[in-house]
């Protein structure tokens, strides 16, 4: 038969085991989280250099354009 004190100190130490695995998964959930945000920034990042070189591109094109109107034009 098993004394009341073992049978608690058998039960303090499922309790800790069992803390300790909700605490491994909770971790794991905030690393996948926080690699989540990053991905998302990082794609977020690359569409807007995208857009930054097509308008830079159109930039140059309009420039190009202007610069063949006035040589035309003169």
């Amino acid at each position: 038969m098993i004394t009341p004190p073992t049978l608690q100190r058998r039960q303090g130490g499922t309790t800790l085991i069992i803390a300790l695995i909700f605490l491994v998964i909770l971790t794991l959930f905030a690393v996948s989280g926080v690699n989540t945000g990053i991905s998302n920034l990082r794609t977020a990042n690359n569409a807007q250099m995208i857009v930054e070189a097509e308008y830079a591109a159109q930039q140059q094109v309009e420039q190009l354009l202007n610069t063949v109107s006035n040589f035309v034009n003169a």
